[in-house]
């Protein structure tokens, strides 16, 4: 909080409004005379000036014995807040020192202000009054409302300025960020436009690497049609040995010869490409683990198809 900057005390012919009155008053209850200080409030708003003002009315030593009351308010100016201070310091006094007061001096019809600075109106009918402490009974009740109003109004002056600096700290980085997204716009605009000419140039080379694939594929179909067809492959002596060995007609089997094919099937001696001897017989055997007239190894004629189907 900032320190007090502004000092100032009633005193007679003083040209301040009240502060003559109120200097001559302190002085017939014996009592100082009230004290004011001031002090410029810290705003964030450059155009805004608001006045803090504390206010020390002594207390009386002599009977009766008062208390010193203290209180700070809020003014819009140091010179128009002083002016305020003293009005209500000369009410409050009037309400605590009324009984003290001489009659004769007619300060007794002053307005009057409680402890907590509230305005007191004769209650009930004032007919025995007189018309000048009714005026000053109004008046006090005006001033209390003035005062009121006007801190209602700076409370909302300040609020208004301080919501209009923040809008326009808004508005600024509002302009700013507009100022961004026209650049980023801008330059979207100049990518879009980068991109459309290269899908053009993408198209473009997509349509020639086409037609260069019609143009070898049609190339392709007429080589196609030149080539002359393979002849057939000749079959080989041994396929050819072995189909004529498997093409001769076998006579039905006496019962002699299905003895002597028991003991010794019809075998045939060929030489396989791999230079190995093999002797194949008609039936569904290879060679037995038991066989003793012959040491040249045999496998059946099944098995010897089955082993050229393979190997050609």
């Amino acid at each position: 909080m900032a320190a007090f900057t502004h000092f100032t005390t009633p005193y007679d012919e003083d040209t301040t409004p009240f502060s003559d009155t109120l200097s001559r008053l302190c002085r017939s209850l014996n009592l100082c005379p009230p004290m004011f200080r001031g002090r410029l409030l810290p705003s964030d708003v450059p155009t805004v000036e608001r006045w803090e003002i504390e206010t020390t009315i002594e207390g009386r030593l002599v009977e009766p014995v008062t208390d010193t009351v203290v209180y700070l308010k809020g003014y819009p100016s140091w010179e128009d807040g002083v002016v305020m201070a003293m009005q209500e310091a000369l009410a409050r006094i009037v309400y605590m020192h009324g009984g003290s007061i001489d009659v004769e001096s007619g300060r007794q019809f002053f307005g009057r202000r409680s402890s907590l600075g509230f305005p007191m109106r004769t209650s009930g009918s004032r007919e025995g009054l007189s018309w000048i402490q009714i005026q000053f009974e109004d008046m006090e009740m005006y001033a209390y409302k003035v005062e009121t109003l006007l801190c209602a109004e700076m409370r909302d002056l300040d609020w208004t300025k301080h919501t209009i600096k923040e809008n326009n700290k808004k508005y600024q980085q509002l302009e700013k960020l507009s100022e961004w997204l026209a650049d980023k716009r801008d330059a979207l605009f100049a990518g879009t436009v980068q991109l459309k000419k290269d899908n053009e140039k993408l198209l473009d080379k997509t349509l020639d690497q086409e037609a260069v694939i019609l143009a070898l594929r049609g190339q392709c179909a007429h080589l196609a049609r030149q080539i002359p067809p393979s002849p057939p492959q000749p079959a080989t002596p041994v396929v050819h040995a072995v189909q004529q060995v498997l093409a001769i007609p076998q006579p039905p089997a006496t019962q002699e010869d299905q003895v002597m094919e028991e003991e010794d099937p019809e075998e045939v001696e060929f030489i396989l490409p791999n230079g190995e001897t093999r002797l194949i017989v008609a039936e569904e055997e290879d060679t037995p683990a038991t066989n003793t007239r012959s040491h040249t190894p045999r496998m059946s004629a099944r098995t010897y198809r089955n082993l050229f189907k393979t190997k050609i």
